[in-house]
């Protein structure tokens, strides 16, 4: 398979990516009231500041920023090695434009956001305009809280791209290996399970970063009720980009794995002696070329771990807080 015809394995994924935002624009339609609301409440109270549980909430955001740019640091290396086992040299560069490109699009995209302040942006303005209203953090702090997203931002934009690239240079068939059809095929389903991990790990830590971003607010207000509300709809916007992102892998992993094994089931119905008697369902299962539901368990969680990210990040963070609480 040639680079751009792998290349058409990206078309759902950033389908899936451009329907969450539409929709996300559509039902997320209050968040900058709830911006204004968070600002008028903070204006009023004076006492709302809770020193140890500021600590808490900034320090639990800390973390997640941490995981976030470790993990996203070590993604962009082991793929940029899928990327380099997969391509020749002048094929590369192509690529790096191709990349460069589609980087381009998003970043631009991120830009436009947030000057014209639409609900995507405001998951940043949400969290960062109530540290300004609250007045408990100088303006070095301040500015080190958005160089810190800055850069979050920037790798949110850079990286998933180069794992998608990376996710269809693996489905390249790479004729000078010296490798036989069907252990190139194997290779091939080896290194986009091993791609789509590093991706979903990618998204995991997106996810948790998000909902420790939007939940600092919480308790930067002295009332318990809006307190939970906050906590409550980071929650949702988590569970909401988890799905998203789930659904994200599962859209490319899964036609591409097919192709995988329909191209394999061809080479076999063409040379049964590949077989050495055995069926070819078998024969699948035992090379992990068959994509079934119980072979493909590991994937499947793999798939489903942004969505369960949110709800697991927040029991674990509630958790936590019962413990020094109690």
């Amino acid at each position: 398979m040639k680079f751009m015809a792998a290349l058409k394995f990206v078309a759902l994924p950033i389908a899936v990516l451009i329907l969450a935002n539409v929709i996300f624009e559509f039902v997320a339609f209050d968040i900058d009231k709830l911006i204004g609301e968070l600002a008028i409440i903070l204006g009023q109270d004076e006492s709302s500041g809770r020193s140890f549980l500021e600590a808490r909430a900034r320090l639990l955001w800390g973390t997640s920023v941490f995981i976030y740019y470790a993990t996203f640091i070590a993604v962009t290396i082991f793929n940029i090695l899928m990327i380099r086992k997969s391509l020749a040299a002048k094929e590369q560069t192509a690529l790096a434009a191709v990349t460069a490109l589609i980087f381009a699009l998003i970043l631009g995209y991120v830009v436009i956001s947030a000057n014209v302040r639409n609900n995507f942006s405001n998951i940043y303005f949400f969290t960062f305009e109530t540290l300004l209203a609250s007045k408990l953090y100088t303006s070095f702090q301040i500015s080190s809280v958005k160089a810190l997203v800055l850069g979050i931002n920037v790798l949110a934009a850079f990286v998933p791209t180069v794992v998608l690239i990376a996710g269809c240079c693996a489905l390249i068939e790479d004729r000078k290996s010296g490798m036989s059809d069907l252990k190139r095929l194997e290779t091939q389903m080896r290194r986009l399970k091993m791609i789509i991990t590093s991706g979903s790990v990618l998204m995991v830590a997106g996810v948790i970063h998000m909902i420790a971003w939007l939940r600092w607010p919480a308790v930067l207000v002295s009332g318990e009720r809006i307190s939970l509300n906050v906590v409550s709809f980071s929650e949702s916007i988590g569970l909401y980009w988890g799905a998203s992102f789930s659904l994200m892998i599962a859209v490319f992993y899964l036609p591409a794995a097919l192709n995988i094994q329909q191209r394999c089931e061809l080479i076999i119905s063409e040379q049964p002696e590949l077989l050495c008697g055995m069926e070819p369902q078998d024969w699948l299962k035992k090379h992990g070329l068959l994509v079934s539901p119980l072979q493909q368990m590991p994937q499947i969680a793999v798939i489903l771990a942004p969505l369960l990210a949110g709800p697991i990040g927040s029991a674990v963070t509630d958790l936590s807080g019962s413990l020094i609480a109690g």
